[in-house]
This record gives structure tokens, C-alpha cells and sequence, in this order.
């Protein structure tokens, strides 16, 4: 018992870091380019953790049956996306080696909290928790096109990378949409990012196994 009001602190601590190391992040690129710029508003898949883990926590603290699936959200998709940027970098550089390191380090945060909540949050890592968690990535998938298509007036944003104005820049996906256009390559990428979830989640399943 303990030890589980423990690990709750320790999501409080993390939820604190992102939320300070996203304002932080702000402020910087309010710097760098001496006004906001709405490529970086806070709402790609890698910035979830920033909205979806304090929902979480105030989803246990009433012992909602929701919180296991969007702990299950956050484990599958925090590892995706954490891991996968590093298959390219180049969008964690910048002039400022500040922004570099905070980069670096969120991502990293983001695969340390996958596993934390593998390890210590209840999970459903089963095929029917597969099918919620791609329900709550398709809400989120969602509000980030309404995002795309309401704040699109105010500049230039492409959040979870499916805004209908721009052409797709991720790789392989960009080779797609040049060859087959852009809404098939959105429509792949985002089959493909719910496939990649579900991969994460049969990973951390056959790890599960071998500890029994």
C-alpha cells in the first residue's frame, strides 16, 4: 500500500515536469522566434502526458474504471512516441541548446513513464483494450484536426501531423503522400500509428508473460 501511494506521487512529480518543462519550452521558442508560434502549440501525440496524465490521476483518485484504459493509452503510445522521434531527430534541434536538451529529455521522460505505468498502473493490455485504446487515440486524433482547422487563421500548425493544409513530412509518409496524395498518406499514418500502438501493447504483453 505504501509503496502504491508512492508511485502516485511519483506521477504527480512527473506530471509537474512536463506541465513546468512545457512552459518552459514556450518561453524559449517565445524567444527564439519573438512571438508564439502556433507550429509548436502543445498538442502532438509526444505532448499527451501534458493533458492525459492528470486526467489520469484525477480519474484514480475516484476510482474510475477509465483510468485503466487511458493508463493503457499513455504506456503504449508514451513508448511509440517516445522511441520512434528518434528515428529522426532533426525535429528535436535547435539553435537554442536549451530547447535541444528539453527536447531530448521529454521524449525520454515519455518511454520512463510508459514503463512506470506498465510496471505499477493497472493495465488492460488484452485485444478489447486494444479496441478502447484506439478509440481514445481517435479522439485525440480528432480534437487535433479540429485544432488544425480552427487555429489554422493564426498560422501555420500540423498537430498529430494530419492537418489537412499541409503536405505529410514524416518519413516514408511523405514519399506516400507525393506518390498517392496527401489525405491517403494521413489516413495510412494514422492506421499505422494505431497498428504501432498496438505492437507496444503486445510487447509489454509477451513481457508481462515471461515474469509469470
Amino acid at each position: 500500500m505504501k509503496n502504491q501511494k508512492y508511485i502516485v506521487k511519483l506521477f504527480y512529480v512527473l506530471a509537474i515536469y512536463f506541465l513546468l518543462s512545457e512552459i518552459i519550452r514556450q518561453i524559449l521558442l517565445y524567444r527564439e522566434f519573438a512571438q508564439f508560434n502556433w507550429w509548436y502549440f502543445p498538442f502532438q501525440l509526444c505532448s499527451m502526458p501534458l493533458y492525459d496524465l492528470p486526467l489520469y490521476l484525477y480519474l484514480l483518485k475516484r476510482n474510475r474504471k477509465s483510468s485503466t484504459i487511458l493508463a493503457t493509452f499513455m504506456m503504449a503510445y508514451g513508448a511509440l512516441g517516445g522511441l520512434i522521434v528518434f528515428l529522426d531527430t532533426s525535429g528535436l534541434h535547435f539553435r537554442n541548446p536549451m530547447l535541444t536538451c528539453n527536447s531530448y529529455l521529454w521524449h525520454i521522460m515519455m518511454v520512463v513513464l510508459s514503463v512506470l505505468l506498465f510496471r505499477y498502473a493497472k493495465t488492460d493490455l488484452t485485444s478489447e483494450g486494444f479496441r478502447k485504446v484506439c478509440v481514445v487515440y481517435l479522439i485525440h486524433a480528432l480534437i487535433a484536426t479540429i485544432l488544425n482547422i480552427v487555429l489554422r487563421p493564426f498560422g501555420s500548425l500540423n498537430m498529430f501531423y494530419i492537418s489537412p493544409y499541409e503536405k505529410m513530412y514524416q518519413i516514408v509518409f511523405k514519399e506516400i503522400g507525393e506518390a498517392l496524395g496527401n489525405p491517403f498518406a494521413i489516413i495510412l499514418y494514422i492506421f499505422c500509428s494505431l497498428i504501432g500502438g498496438g505492437i507496444i501493447m503486445y510487447l509489454y504483453h509477451l513481457i508481462g508473460e515471461k515474469k509469470c
